[in-house]
């Protein structure tokens, strides 16, 4: 499970990375992405994911928001920030 205290993106004690506005950083500080209200994105602006509705779509997959969206933990975070970090760092 990956929670997120304050900024910072935390699988278990082991920061993997950190949220900058609707940009996504791995532990390097390396920007990997970003997220929109309804779409991710990969640092070159490939679309990785969308939603729709109760469902995210990842290219051939359609997934439910609510399996995704129950492994990110944190206060205030929107559904499109919880899919980006699923889609960059697993759950």
């Amino acid at each position: 499970m990956i929670k997120i205290v304050g900024n910072d993106i935390m699988r278990e004690t082991e920061k993997i990375g950190w949220i900058a506005d609707n940009d996504i950083y791995n532990y390097e500080g390396k920007k990997i992405g970003y997220f929109t209200e309804n779409e991710v994105y990969d640092f070159d602006g490939k679309r990785l994911a969308k939603i729709s509705g109760n469902y995210v779509y990842s290219g051939e997959h359609q997934l439910e928001l609510e399996d995704i969206t129950d492994d990110i933990v944190g206060v205030g975070l929107s559904n499109s920030c919880r899919v980006a970090i699923a889609t960059f760092f697993g759950s």
